[in-house]
């Protein structure tokens, strides 16, 4: 038996130096996910709250520049984004003519390796659904039953959001810039999840096809016999 587990003691050290080095994990992190106008409502909130308020002096006139052309989510992000800015007492214009800064906005998408979830990854929500059965069983009146079924849908709902990941995400990118000058007054970048159905919201659609030529603009070959 030692001799075994010295001779793979042996062969682990002869391959550690041929393989590759091991990845370090990322440690773990937080980040929202966009499913709806609503939440598209509070990427502008949060934007506008962290803007300092020494951008551009105290009643500074804003222009919120537009984002994409024809994508749906800039059109409505702009609206957002000038409706939170007049709530905080900011004056809003539509032209960048008389504007004090400018307020310019960018989403990019990204979409990783379609790759689906394994069941592993779903270990928690199982255990706490194991969990949760357990404690069913002991339930002994009407009223330990209401308060045990609404607990249970807190921490269903809870774990369902943990692991609302998908393979698409978008990088909103918002700067302030003035004329009077060349730099960046405020720069915030946000990432966020989105299905990836819904990445069609942010990016411009396609140019339609050239339309089909019309019989006139057709020519027919001529060849023998043809005339």
């Amino acid at each position: 038996m030692k001799c075994s587990v010295g001779a793979l003691a042996a062969v682990a050290v002869a391959l550690s130096g041929c393989v590759s080095p091991l990845v370090r994990p990322n440690p773990l992190a937080l980040q929202s996910k966009a499913t709806n106008a609503i939440h598209w409502q509070e990427l502008a909130q949060r934007t506008v709250a962290a803007i300092p308020t020494s951008v551009g002096g105290p009643q500074a006139t804003v222009y919120v520049a537009p984002g994409p052309e024809n994508a749906e989510f800039a059109t409505v992000y702009k609206r957002f984004l000038e409706e939170e800015l007049y709530r905080q007492h900011y004056p809003v214009v539509n032209t960048p003519e008389g504007a004090d800064i400018t307020l310019n906005f960018d989403a990019q998408y990204l979409l990783y390796d379609k790759s689906g979830k394994k069941l592993t990854d779903y270990a928690s929500l199982y255990t706490s659904a194991a969990a949760v059965g357990g404690e069913l069983r002991h339930i002994d009146s009407i009223d330990q039953g209401i308060g045990t079924g609404f607990a249970t849908g807190i921490v269903f709902d809870f774990l369902a959001s943990l692991n609302g990941t998908t393979n698409a995400e978008v990088v909103l990118s918002s700067t302030i810039t003035s004329p009077r000058s060349n730099h960046y007054h405020f720069v915030r970048t946000e990432t966020f999840y989105v299905r990836p159905s819904d990445l069609h919201f942010f990016v411009e659609p396609p140019p339609p096809p050239p339309p089909p030529p019309s019989l006139a603009e057709v020519q027919l070959p001529v060849g023998p016999g043809v005339r």
